[in-house]
């Protein structure tokens, strides 16, 4: 929720105010740091007074833990200024986001592989995200194995990362010809082919002649020599879909299976199809009564159809594979198609309708303004000659104002210097790469421990341990900086390269450390 809704109310006949944002809070009168502190997806049920009672509640249940009761909170509007309205109001924004809440956990609530808690314990997909992203892990070997975060303060700021990598890695890849992407390498005048056993097993998936041809041949033949007169052999060609010429090589073996259909055992397909879409028989039956032969250009070269039927036939065989059969309900489908979706009822919309008061004047009312609003009093004619001279301008001779002239020379000469400024300002510094590297993981490392100082800061949990942590990883700033220029020096580059790229770092730094002083100040 982005807008704020606040009401006064009494909570055990104490007076507080109920702030509704990202959740419910109650904070009595006098007091900083709220009382009730509550998300709306733990709010069970609401129940509020009817409009024709006399005390003004609303009650609110809370599941503290699950599996137990709900725990009833009853503030109280009794007596109180506007007391209707303001419980009228709250319930209001209550219901709506409650309501919101669980749309959202309903829509992302069937991963709970996705939820906070598991990505954080998630150790093998930190580690394959490690592996994946080597920015990453120098950042993360920085900051955690070397710095004084802990493992779940630097995962907690990058819980995204873990959700994106989460559902990368569940993606299953869909079945493709394995056969056509492997390429055998000649090395020493022999054949070296590299295969591994799920890609034997998808090929005697995808071809079931590959398999009778392996299972009867190996043994006598070794496995390795099986493949290397495979991957030589016509029928390799054939099964790849390629065209088989007078130059391919004879085996004995292989060729055998060159007149075996490979779709013999092919599935067949009993789904009726429409007229309208039967292409293949509307063209045989136009062919038969027309008695119609067809142009040269789109005959059927009979050379080519095995290889044709080849590709389609394993085509087939990968789509079924990926997507099962399925029965279409014709019934169903006439029904939905018949149904009257304009009788639906409408989902009603969860909106704040927003009333602006005395609208004219934000619209133009189309009456132009009268000349004196515009131009205001005209001077009068004494006046007006005491303010302009009536004697004759030369405009043959100009007098030579030497102030004014220098003033905007130097004015123009400022104006190119920072344009210059401007634009050699993100060119890229003259430094060694083990320089750029070290100053990027510098700057990178800062910047980590400053998010978690400031979530720290302003988190409404007692979190001094983790600052004081914090605070000593940020002192040591200086010295990892010192390190660089260390480099900077040693590489014969100038030092001031570094300290002006680290110099914005380096002054959020002491703004950080001066804040943290200050609250240790105030607090003790």
């Amino acid at each position: 929720m982005s807008d704020v809704v606040e009401a006064v109310a009494l909570f055990k006949k104490k007076k507080g105010v109920i702030t509704i944002r990202d959740r419910l809070k109650w904070t009595e009168v006098g007091q900083t740091q709220p009382a009730i502190d509550i998300s709306f997806d733990s709010i069970a049920n609401l129940q509020t007074t009817p409009a024709t009672s006399a005390k003004i509640m609303i009650r609110v249940f809370i599941v503290v833990k699950e599996g137990t009761e709900p725990k009833p909170l009853v503030f109280n509007f009794t007596n109180l200024p506007n007391g209707r309205e303001h419980c009228d109001t709250i319930t209001t924004e209550l219901q709506k986001a409650v309501t919101r809440q669980r749309d959202v956990q309903q829509a992302g609530g069937s991963a709970p592989e996705g939820t906070k808690l598991r990505l954080e314990e998630d150790i093998d997909l930190q580690e394959s995200l490690l592996t994946k992203n080597p920015e990453l892990l120098q950042t993360f070997k920085e900051v955690v194995m070397k710095g004084h975060l802990t493992n779940e303060q630097f995962w907690s700021t990058r819980l995204h990362l873990l959700r994106a990598h989460a559902v990368e890695k569940a993606q299953q890849r869909g079945p493709y010809n394995v056969l056509a992407t492997i390429k055998p390498k000649t090395v020493d005048n022999q054949l070296k082919v590299s295969l591994t056993r799920p890609q034997i097993h998808d090929m005697f998936d995808q071809h079931p002649l590959l398999k009778l041809v392996y299972d009867k041949h190996v043994p006598p033949l070794t496995e390795g020599e099986f493949w290397s007169r495979f991957f030589l052999s016509k029928l390799c060609k054939k099964l790849r879909g390629d065209r088989i010429t007078a130059m391919d090589a004879s085996d004995d073996i292989m060729d055998q299976y060159l007149k075996v259909d490979p779709l013999e055992n092919k599935v067949t397909n009993d789904i009726a199809v429409s007229h309208v879409l039967d292409i293949e028989g509307n063209d045989q039956n136009a062919n038969y009564v027309a008695q119609l032969v067809p142009d040269v250009t789109m005959r059927v070269d009979s050379s080519t159809v095995p290889l044709m039927r080849n590709i389609n036939g394993l085509s087939q065989r990968l789509l079924q594979k990926s997507i099962s059969k399925r029965v279409i309900d014709t019934e169903n489908q006439y029904l939905e198609e018949s149904s009257l979706h304009d009788l639906a009822e409408d989902v009603p919309k969860t909106q704040s309708l927003l009333k602006i008061e005395d609208q004219n004047r934000f619209f133009e009312t189309g009456i132009a303004p009268k000349r004196e609003e515009i131009q205001g009093s005209l001077p009068s004619l004494e006046e007006a000659k005491r303010i302009f001279p009536t004697g004759k301008f030369e405009l043959y001779t100009v007098p030579r104002d030497d102030k004014a002239l220098s003033e905007a020379a130097m004015n123009i000469t400022i104006a190119l210097r920072k344009k210059i400024e401007f634009r050699t300002q993100g060119a890229e510094p003259d430094l060694p790469k083990n320089v750029k590297d070290e100053m990027v993981m510098c700057h990178a490392a800062t910047v980590e421990f400053l998010h978690q100082f400031w979530l720290a800061y302003y988190s409404e949990k007692d979190s001094k341990e983790e600052m004081s942590s914090l605070a000593q990883a940020l002192q040591k700033t200086n010295a990892r900086m010192g390190t660089v220029l260390k480099m900077a020096i040693d590489a014969g580059k100038d030092p001031n390269i570094v300290r002006q790229a680290l110099s914005s770092t380096n002054e959020s730094v002491k703004h950080a450390l001066a804040c943290y002083q200050s609250r240790l100040q105030n607090s003790g």
